[in-house]
């Protein structure tokens, strides 16, 4: 389903189906600690599912100890690594996966 050809995606989809599906595939790639491919997945999942997936994704890092990250649905540095330091923390980022 997440197939792309050329980077455009074989199979046709909403963006922010999209960005759930990468999600869960993220998730997944947690449980086998391939931490480089669940980054990856993840911060194309924001990419792709624009401001509501990152919403989601801020509101749910805030309640899990990320207070300084801000809730204005756009993509930055400051959540990139708030993102990247919740893959420590098993907890945090099985929250995170359920809201996206």
């Amino acid at each position: 389903v997440l197939a792309v050809d050329h980077g455009a995606p074989l199979y046709v989809m909403f963006d922010n189906d999209r960005a759930k599906v990468l999600a869960k595939r993220a998730n997944v790639y947690i449980q086998l600690k391939r931490f480089d491919d669940a980054a990856r997945d993840m911060a194309t999942a924001i990419g792709v599912g624009g401001v509501p997936a990152i919403l989601r994704a801020q509101v749910l890092l805030r309640r899990n100890g990320f207070g300084d990250v801000p809730l204005d649905g756009h993509d930055s540095p400051q959540l990139r690594q708030a993102l990247s330091a919740c893959f420590g923390l098993d907890i945090c980022f099985h929250g995170i996966m359920r809201a996206i």
